[in-house]
């Protein structure tokens, strides 16, 4: 009888052969070579970031034997950021925006492992993992659909790789912005686990709504701390659902230490300062310093701003394990990469997190900017593979940005250009359904 405590060889319907259940990695390519596998490479996605959605829908097109591909992260369920607003607006359900990788892992072969990095040593090529529990892993993910309703098995703590691929989010095991300011993750409702959010919006707004009933007209207080158009764009959506629910709220955006809306053009910071005004949402520009049960504390020059609900829109950060990886890193801590996305310092790892995720481009822009540098992502893994040289991504047309301002108003940008009116959003609307029909296989049931 098999002992519990062996390595699952079966487990995915075939050996692995990536070094993550062998420690003789001699006796492994010995065996990889008597079976004619030895020119079989294994291809680790490390997160389910929005670049690495479209790799797999071109994975899924055009399947490559070569390559036995891994995606390490800790849920198929995804939540595109761009949602949020109209989420909070009430314009989305909440599960209407998720969307199931499952059936796009099953098309494109690709096998799912439910972690997250913990580290990274790029001189052994190996991935250190903080493993998911099996009770809170909804099912598992192999290349044949008819394994795919099995329960998950336990993985190991290491995975080894011939090809990596980074592009991860604070629930992949990227740097949560939230614990850049103390406090956030548990007096504050925060966005950058899209997911999670979108489970506790409608709570926090049932709170509010009964906090409100109670205080027979005293107006509740909503604090948004972030600097990028993803905090414009939660503090408009909260002022229009306060609206909508008939509320009385005073609302105020902390910029924390930025100007509203940062990286954008001055043309489109003079139209969302001007929204601001209309909307009366105040306009707090320092930095918070930590987030308390009942406000934000600012730094010594301000008192404490009372709040009801503080709202964390912080931008991302690089990963925390980043820093040992023995990769170079560059000037803001994010892997160095050339023209190609390759590592500037080991060639087989590739990265494109840091490059889209910037406070400049957001909502639809940033959308289409991910499905341009999938493809192009895809295509260098795959010579990679073939080890043929790698092509820089193709410049394609600069895409039309949009800045919800609720109300059914955005503001359009494209280079130093901008407008704003009904017409912009019914564009961006337009577009963002557009988006998620693409990368949705299937609604969750």
């Amino acid at each position: 009888m098999k002992d519990s405590q062996d390595p699952d060889f079966g487990a995915t319907g075939q050996f692995e052969l990536t070094g993550v259940y062998h420690s003789d990695h001699r006796l492994d390519a010995t065996f990889a070579s008597t079976l004619g596998l030895d020119q079989i490479k294994s291809l680790v996605l490390l997160g389910a970031g929005p670049v690495h959605v479209q790799v797999l829908h071109e994975l899924a097109r055009q399947r490559r034997a070569d390559l036995d591909v891994t995606l390490v992260t800790p849920n198929l369920r995804q939540v595109p950021a761009a949602l949020l607003p109209g989420v909070v607006a009430g314009l989305h359900n909440a599960r209407d925006c998720h969307t199931d990788l499952t059936p796009l892992l099953q098309s494109a072969g690709v096998r799912w492992m439910a972690a997250q990095a913990a580290g990274l040593d790029a001189g052994t090529s190996s991935v250190l993992l903080d493993n998911v529990p099996l009770d809170h892993v909804p099912q598992s993910v192999e290349p044949t659909a008819e394994r795919a309703t099995q329960p998950a098995v336990a993985r190991p703590s290491l995975i080894g790789y011939h090809l990596l691929s980074v592009d991860t989010s604070p629930l992949d095991g990227c740097a949560d912005p939230t614990q850049q300011l103390k406090g956030a993750a548990q007096h504050g409702l925060c966005t950058s686990a899209t997911a999670q959010f979108a489970q506790r919006w409608p709570l926090a707004a049932a709170r509010l709504c009964q906090l409100a009933a109670q205080r027979q007209g005293v107006p509740v207080r909503l604090v948004v701390v972030g600097q990028g158009v993803h905090a414009f764009e939660m503090a408009c959506a909260l002022h229009q659902w306060a609206s909508a629910q008939r509320l009385r709220a005073e609302l105020a955006l902390v910029t924390h230490g930025a100007d509203v809306v940062s990286g954008q053009t001055p043309s489109v910071r003079r139209r969302a300062l001007g929204v601001l005004k209309r909307l009366g949402i105040e306009v707090v520009p320092t930095r918070a310093l930590h987030i308390v049960p009942d406000g934000v504390a600012l730094d010594a020059a301000h008192p404490l701003l009372p709040s009801d609900l503080t709202l964390v829109a912080l931008e991302s950060a690089p990963p925390v394990w980043l820093a040992a990886s023995g990769l170079r890193l560059d000037t803001s801590g994010y892997m160095a990469t050339n023209d190609r996305w390759q590592s500037v310092s080991h060639p087989q790892v590739l990265a494109t997190s840091g490059s889209h995720s910037s406070g400049a481009t957001s909502g639809t822009a940033a959308c289409e900017a991910a499905e341009q540098s999938g493809a192009a992502l895809a295509l260098n893994l795959r010579a990679l593979a073939s080890e043929q040289p790698l092509a820089p991504p193709p410049q394609g047309h600069r895409p039309l940005g949009f800045v919800d301002c609720g109300y059914g108003q955005a503001i359009a940008y494209w280079g130093p250009w901008s407008a704003e009116g009904r017409w912009a959003w019914r564009w961006k609307h337009k577009a963002a359904t557009t988006y998620l029909s693409r990368q949705r296989p299937r609604t969750l049931p």
